[in-house]
């Protein structure tokens, strides 16, 4: 009796590896026994025996081995543009640090896909946190987002472009597919200032920036990653990050109210000197209502109002009733004795906090044209002017 054994393509080894070897070892080593009874009469009448079934194989207690799914895509191969990937976000990543990568995937097909099943293969100096990623269904035409987390080593090469391959296990028709294998490529950049942003119990910031400000005011924002990660390596289009001294501080993204400050400055950062700076915490910071009246305690509406602290701010406006709104809310989250910075127009007179209610007291700034008695004063020497002009007409 000849036995044919399937020969999986490499990249069905890489894929599946071990798992697949194993459960054809079990089917060859089940047909054996098979072929052994039939010659012997091991186990006759007794249904001891494997006995083949129509979808699969049976054995003793009614398991059943199923029959193995299609691992190749044959229509893959006459059709190599089933999927189209592309990096959409992530595509360079600084050297030591870790990046969310995001690829765009698109079904060309004429049928839709389900079970799609991504796979990322990467080597050195990158290396993947979560190399898998799932959809339940793609259909004809339909582009949906996948995203990896990628690292790139200490060591990796800055400047330099790498592989990244990727493939998909699927099902069409009642069938597993595997597809070809796609290559995108990463690159790694040089880094200046990379580190993590962190709470009080060792915890990721997330839906956050990390944000650098200069001396001069001017700064740079940068998303946190999901492990509360940032990297600069630029500064406001220059390809360098400037050697200087910087204030890295946080700024909320949205207003997701999660305890951490709407924008704090954290400390101070000096390029070149700091490339790593590790674990920075950010302080826990409390909800409070910011009123912004005048000296006689009616509210001061439609002023702009920046709250912060360290030199690292968020802008505001006051509605209506005065209360400052950052972003959608009201209900500010600052840490420590924050500041506020109010237009030339208005000077701080007094602030004052109780509880969770912060008062502003504003005096509008004083100006030529606000100087009391100053238009009496040009009124009255216009009067003056005009009765000499009427006495010298007529001769008095």
């Amino acid at each position: 009796m000849m036995i044919s054994v399937l020969c999986l393509s490499s990249r069905g080894e890489r894929r599946e590896g071990s798992e697949i070897v194993t459960a054809w070892r079990r089917v060859l080593g089940v047909a054996v026994l098979v072929v052994l009874s039939s010659l012997t009469g091991i186990g006759a009448g007794t249904g001891a025996t494997g006995a083949a079934a129509g979808n699969g194989i049976a054995i003793e207690g009614g398991q059943t081995i199923p029959a193995p799914t299609n691992v190749s895509d044959t229509p893959q191969q006459s059709n190599p543009d089933r999927f189209s990937v592309s990096i959409v976000e992530g595509g360079a990543i600084t050297q030591g640090a870790e990046r969310d990568v995001t690829i765009h995937v698109t079904n060309h097909g004429n049928e839709p896909v389900r079970n799609v099943a991504a796979k990322l293969f990467i080597d050195d100096p990158f290396d993947a946190s979560n190399d898998t990623a799932r959809l339940d269904s793609l259909a004809p035409g339909e582009t949906r987002n996948l995203t990896f987390t990628v690292n790139a080593s200490a060591s990796a090469a800055p400047e330099t472009s790498h592989p990244l391959e990727m493939d998909f296990r699927y099902d069409r028709q009642g069938s597993t597919y595997l597809s070809k294998t796609y290559r995108l490529n990463l690159t790694v950049l040089r880094p200046a200032v990379i580190g993590r942003l962190v709470r009080g119990d060792g915890t990721p910031v997330t839906n956050a920036s990390a944000v650098l400000v200069g001396p001069d005011g001017n700064h740079t924002r940068e998303p946190l990653n999901a492990t509360g990660g940032f990297a600069f390596t630029s500064w406001q289009g220059d390809s360098d990050l400037p050697s200087n001294t910087y204030v890295l501080g946080v700024v909320q993204t949205g207003s997701p109210r999660d305890g951490v400050p709407d924008a704090a400055g954290l400390e101070n950062v000096t390029v070149p000197d700091n490339r790593s700076i590790g674990r920075v915490t950010v302080p826990n910071a409390d909800r409070v209502t910011v009123t912004v009246v005048n000296t006689t305690g009616a509210p001061v509406s439609d002023i702009a109002v920046n709250v912060g602290s360290d030199g690292v701010t968020l802008r505001g406006e006051t509605t209506a009733n005065g209360r400052l709104e950052v972003g959608n809310t009201t209900r500010i989250e600052i840490a420590g004795r924050p500041t506020f910075e109010i237009s030339d127009t208005y000077t701080v007179e007094n602030r004052s906090r109780s509880g969770s209610e912060v008062t502003l007291v504003l005096r509008q700034a004083s100006s030529a044209s606000g100087v009391p008695g100053f238009g009496v004063g040009v009124g009255v020497l216009s009067l003056l002017i005009a009765g000499l002009l009427i006495r010298r007409r007529t001769g008095g």
